[in-house]
């Protein structure tokens, strides 16, 4: 199932932040995590670790795909939509 982002507003902030800086390698690592999510969010790779956050919900965790810098994506699913919470170091 193809879902549409929702984005918390930190997590959209950190977007716009990433998208008008300098960094396009991490920004493009970000990119994919969501793309990932988005595209192919019921598969395993998708879904591989879950965390509950201090509301009690719980949250995939996605890793995002840089060497250089240690970052996730908290994202959850909500029928046609991917729900993402976070986007930053953890």
């Amino acid at each position: 199932m193809i879902r549409e982002p929702q984005y918390e507003a930190g997590a959209e902030e950190v977007l716009d932040q990433l998208e008008a800086g300098s960094d396009e390698r991490l920004l493009n690592a970000v990119v994919d995590a969501i793309e990932l999510i988005l595209d192919r969010g019921d598969e395993p790779e998708a879904r591989r670790k879950m965390v509950t956050g201090e509301n009690g919900q719980d949250w995939f965790e996605v890793t995002v795909r840089d060497s250089r810098h240690d970052w996730v994506i908290f994202w959850r699913p909500e029928g046609a939509v991917a729900r993402i919470a976070y986007i930053g170091s953890f």
